[in-house]
C-alpha cells in the first residue's frame, strides 16, 4: 500500500492554531517498568505479533480480544485466567465475505464492526459472523475531491461516541490521483450519514509529503467529551469536539528536534529513489505516532519515534527506538519514558493497575505484554 501511496502529489490547505502549553522544568511522573509480563498461549496458526486488540467486558468477565490476520478471525481470552474463551471466524469471500481484515471494533454481543485492507466498505457482523449491514463509502465520496479507505489497527483506534463512529482515513491513491483532504470519517450509525472532518496541520500545507507521514492517530477523553489527534510531523496535539472547538497543545519530545522536517530529501516524496531509500529516510526522521488516553489515570501518552542513522530491524521488521510522552489532562507534559526496544506501544491495553504494551514474545507460541505503571517521581 505504501508504494501506491508514494506516487502522489500532496496539496493541502489546512488550519492549525498554535497554543503553547506550560511545560514542567523536570519530569514529575515516570512509566515504571515493573518487570511483569503476562502471556497468552497461542495455537499454531496465530502469530505472536498482532495488529489490533480490544478489552471487552461481557457477562461479568473481562476479555482480551485480538485480531488474527492470518486466519481472518478474532480470538477471545479471559483476561484473569488467560485461557482461550472462543474464536470468531470470518469468511473473506461470498455473501458474508469480509475481505482481509486489518481492524475491528466490538460494539456489543451481536455486533462487531470490521475494517478490511484497501476496501471502501465498513461491515457490521453479528455473533454468527453474518454480515447484516454494509456502509459503502464510495457512494458518498466525490472522486474529484479524492477517495479514501477507512483505516484501523496498527494503533489507529476506532471510537464510538453518541452513536457515531470516528475512523481514521487512509488515502486511496490507486483509484484517485487527488489527495483526500480530510483525516477522519464520521458515520452516524442510526442513519448512515457520513461526514469527513479534520484538516492537516500547517507543516503539511502545500508540500509533497511522503506517505510514511500522512495518517493521524486519535484518542477520546470522555470526561471532556473531546477528541485529540496526533500527526507524525507535528509537535502539537489537536484537540477538538468536531463541532467548532479546535485547540492545539504543544507536546514535544526531549529526545529530538523538529528541524529535519524542513528537509525535502527526508520528508517529501521522491520518485527517483528506491523504496528502501524511502524507508531509510523515514528511519532518519523524527516522528510522532500512537496517542493513548488513559481514563484510569486521566493521562495522555504520546509515542515519539527517535531518528536512527542506520536501518535497524527487530524480528525482521524495521524499527525505531521510541519514547512515551506523559501528559496530564490539561496537556502539560509531566514526564517522558524511553522505551526498551522490545516494547511496542501498539497494540496495548489498559487496566486499573497499569498499562500493558505488546512486546517481543518469550517464545513463538506466546502472545506477550509488558506491564508498566504510572508513578510519581520522589524528590
Amino acid at each position: 500500500m505504501f508504494r501506491a501511496l508514494q506516487l502522489l502529489l500532496l496539496a493541502i490547505i489546512c488550519i492549525c492554531c498554535k497554543q503553547e502549553v506550560q511545560k514542567q522544568e523536570e519530569d514529575l511522573f515516570e512509566l515504571l517498568e515493573t518487570g511483569e509480563v503476562i502471556t497468552f498461549s497461542l495455537d499454531s496458526i496465530t502469530s505472536p505479533f498482532i495488529n489490533a486488540c480490544q478489552i471487552v467486558k461481557e457477562n461479568e468477565n473481562t476479555y482480551l480480544t485480538f485480531l488474527n490476520d492470518i486466519s481472518n478471525s478474532i480470538y477471545w481470552y479471559n483476561l484473569e485466567s488467560r485461557q482461550l474463551y472462543k474464536v470468531q471466524q470470518f469468511l473473506e469471500e461470498g455473501p458474508n465475505g469480509t475481505g482481509d481484515i486489518v481492524g475491528y471494533f466490538y460494539m456489543h454481543p451481536d455486533t462487531v464492526i470490521l475494517i478490511s485492507r484497501n476496501n471502501h466498505k465498513i461491515r457490521f457482523v453479528n455473533a454468527a459472523s453474518e454480515v447484516f449491514r454494509v456502509i459503502d463509502l464510495l457512494s458518498v465520496m466525490n472522486e474529484a475531491n479524492g477517495l479514501c479507505f477507512p483505516l484501523a489497527g496498527f494503533g489507529r483506534d476506532i471510537i464510538l461516541e453518541h452513536d457515531k463512529l470516528f475512523i481514521i482515513c487512509a488515502h486511496d491513491f490507486v483509484n484517485s490521483s487527488n489527495m483526500f483532504p480530510k483525516n477522519v470519517i464520521v458515520i452516524d450509525i442510526k442513519n448512515n450519514k457520513t461526514e469527513y472532518l479534520l484538516d492537516y496541520p500547517n507543516i503539511y500545507q502545500s508540500r509533497n509529503i511522503s506517505a510514511y507521514y500522512l495518517h493521524a492517530y486519535q484518542a477520546f477523553n470522555p470526561s471532556t467529551n473531546k477528541f485529540t489527534y496526533s500527526f507524525p510531523l507535528c509537535e502539537y496535539l489537536i484537540e477538538t469536539d468536531h463541532a467548532g472547538y479546535l485547540k492545539s497543545h504543544l507536546a514535544k519530545s526531549n529526545f529530538f528536534s523538529a528541524d529535519a522536517w524542513q528537509r525535502k530529501d527526508l520528508v517529501e516524496h521522491n520518485t527517483k529513489i528506491s523504496s528502501r531509500d524511502l524507508l531509510r529516510n523515514y528511519m532518519k526522521t523524527p516522528t510522532y505516532k500512537f496517542l493513548i488516553f488513559d481514563s484510569y489515570r486521566n493521562t495522555y501518552y504520546r509515542v515519539a519515534e527517535i531518528p536512527q542513522q542506520e536501518l535497524q530491524t527487530k524480528d525482521n521488521y524495521p524499527v525505531k527506538y521510541q519514547s512515551v510522552l506523559i501528559l496530564n489532562e490539561q496537556f502539560q507534559k509531566i514526564g517522558e519514558h524511553y522505551l526498551d526496544i522490545n516494547s511496542k506501544p501498539s497494540p496495548y491495553f489498559l487496566t486499573n493497575d497499569g498499562i500493558y504494551f505488546h512486546t517481543t514474545p518469550l517464545k513463538e507460541s506466546l502472545l506477550t505484554f509488558r506491564k508498566l505503571v504510572l508513578k510519581e517521581i520522589e524528590r
